[in-house]
């Protein structure tokens, strides 16, 4: 077999991030041909309950964080909320 190019950096971080999304492993590829096969196949792959509960604790861990951060309140004098004391 001929010397073919390496997967990219940006190829393996894919195959990584859709690992981690779908609770799935993957034999790192070879070649940039084997890493683009790779990140193409999952696309044709049904749904299983393993995808359900990471897509469910990424909605619970936004939720975690949200609450975390706090609620926002509006800054005075925007809007027209607040005056300045001249003409009110």
């Amino acid at each position: 077999m001929a010397d073919s190019p390496k997967p990219t950096s940006k190829q393996l971080r894919e195959l990584h991030r859709l690992a981690e999304s779908t609770g799935t492993t993957f034999t790192p590829p070879s070649t940039r041909a084997e890493a683009s096969k790779a990140i193409t196949a999952p696309r044709g792959r049904r749904r299983t309950w393993r995808d359900e509960h990471y897509l469910e604790k990424d909605d619970v861990i936004c939720a975690i964080r949200s609450s975390m951060a706090g609620p926002t309140t509006p800054k005075a004098g925007r809007g027209g909320e607040h005056s300045n004391g001249a003409g009110g």
